[in-house]
Order: structure tokens, then sequence, then C-alpha cells
């Protein structure tokens, strides 16, 4: 028997990607296996069979980066699309048992294919040895958006921040959303409203996501919320030699802090100063003349 070697065909511009066997069985099966196995991380493949019957199965569905593995038992055959006219499948080559090719569809449609020698027809339309594939999207993962907190919110640290959350989804339904601050699992939620609540978080900077499943098992992430967590700011008081009221207090570079004052007993606050740390540590002053008590606080904001 005269034994030709293996035609490997690049992938054509029509989106098909595909590898066409030749009978040189070992080198071939060593082909097909390398192609597969490297398919099988990303993508299922399913196989055609051919024979003097006609294809089996005859219409095979499909998603978008799965493939087709056409390999003929009996007779003698070729596997040539033609709707699309320009998906040439396995090609016009007559061949007997033996693999024939492996096709990989990386765009949604319907591809029509025949045996040229065993069907009948003109155009678009053809009877006899005929299939068709059908190529389907992926599902449309669930739409999630973070809620709560809102970008840029400023916390205390080891306070417990509520993360709540919402998603959307066609065709199924959404059966829990996982939050997570710095890629790490915070908690998840089973129905809604979902939300969770993070405690114990330290001080520092947080990227909260959410992502969302559905009954179909598909997923959705949220675009990043970030939070920022800091030390409370403490009150250090210390005695002026002339009388003013002075007092310090811990900062974080970058952030505005604004000293305000009361005289009726944390109510009616009213600002005093407003500043932009620029270090660590500020300190304020003020002198009065006696009169009414009056209190001190500290309000941060980004």
């Amino acid at each position: 028997m005269k034994r030709t070697t293996p035609k490997i065909e690049l992938p054509p511009p029509n989106q098909l990607r595909k590898t066409v066997f030749g009978r040189t069985h070992l080198l071939t099966i060593v082909l097909g296996l390398g192609l597969l196995w490297t398919n099988a991380v990303f993508a299922a493949t399913k196989t055609v069979v051919l024979s003097n019957s006609g294809f089996t199965p005859s219409v095979t569905t499909i998603g978008v980066g799965d493939s087709v593995f056409f390999t003929n038992i009996e007779g003698y055959h070729n596997v040539t699309g033609y709707n699309p006219a320009s998906e040439p499948f396995c090609g016009t080559t007559v061949r007997g048992p033996g693999p024939m090719c492996t096709v990989t569809f990386t765009k949604a449609g319907v591809y029509r294919f025949r045996c040229v020698p065993h069907s009948s027809g003109s155009g678009t339309i053809f009877s006899g040895m005929v299939g068709s594939i059908t190529v389907t999207s992926p599902p449309a993962p669930p739409m999630v958006v973070i809620t709560n907190p809102v970008n840029n919110s400023l916390f205390a640290s080891l306070a417990a921040v509520t993360v709540g959350g919402y998603a959307t989804v066609t065709g199924a339904t959404v059966t829990n959303i996982q939050f997570f601050a710095n890629d790490a699992l915070v908690s998840s939620s089973t129905s809604s409203p979902f939300f969770v609540n993070a405690s114990n978080l330290a001080a520092g900077d947080y990227s909260l996501t959410a992502r969302a499943m559905d009954s179909r098992g598909v997923n959705g992430t949220s675009a990043p919320v970030v939070i920022r967590l800091i030390d409370q700011p403490l009150l250090v008081t210390q005695p002026g030699t002339s009388g003013p009221i002075q007092f310090s207090f811990n900062t974080v570079t970058g952030l505005n802090y604004i000293v305000q004052g009361s005289t009726d007993q944390f109510t009616n606050w009213s600002g005093l100063v407003t500043n932009r740390a620029t270090t660590t540590n500020h300190a304020y002053a003020e002198t009065w003349d006696a009169g009414p008590i009056r209190f001190y606080r500290v309000i941060v904001q980004p």
C-alpha cells in the first residue's frame, strides 16, 4: 500500500482551523492526539463518523472554540463545506477508512458539509450524504455591580464594612455572589439583597470585587471598588505656656483633616481649620478667653 505523509493545513481566513490526515496512521495518531491534548485544556472535541450510511451524527451542536473530529470507518468519502461554500472542512480529496481531519470553530454560525461523491444538488441545497454543525456563542455571564460602599470610601481600621451588590442575568437566575478584598474571599451571599460584612480589616487600601454565579454555572465579575481603612486620629492634648488650647493627632499623608469645635456638648459643630496632611502628625493650637467649655473633634476626608 502506498504510504503518504499527513497534510497539515494552515487556518483559513474564514475562522476555521483544521488538521487534515493522510494514511500514515502511526504519525497521524501522534499529530491528532497532540492537537486534541492542546484543545482539551480550553474546549471540547466531538466526533463525526463517516460510513456508507452517511455522517453519524449528521447534526452536531458545539460551542465557539470547540472542535469536530471527522473519521471514516467504511467506504471512500470526503468532507467538503457547501454552506458557506468558503469552508473547505477536510477538502475534496476522497479517502478510505481512517482519520479525515479535525476542525476548530472560532465563530458562531451554522456550517453545512457533504460528501461530494455521495450527495447531489447545487448552490446551497444538497441532499444525500450531508450534515451540519451549529456553533453557539457562550452564554452571557451575569452582570454584577458593587453598590456599597462607593468608590474611594474611607473607614476606620478594624471597623465592620458592609459590602453589597446586585446582579442580573438573562436566561438563568443568580444563585450567589462572592465578595473579595484584594482577591481574598471575604464571604458569600446566596439570597437577595446580596451583602456581607467585612470585619477586622487592618489599615490599608483594599480593592473590592464581587463575583456572581448563575444557575448555569456561569460567573461574572464586577468592576473593582477601592476603599481605604486608616487608624483613627488620636488626639493628644498639650498644655500651653500662655493658655492656648493645644493638641496633636496622627495623620495619613494625602488625606484632609478638618478640626471642628463645639461649645454645647457635641452638637452644632463648626469647622475651625482644614489641612491636607503632608506628614504623619499634625498639631493644632487656639488661644481664647476664659468662657464656656469647648469640645473638639477631627473629621477625616479623602
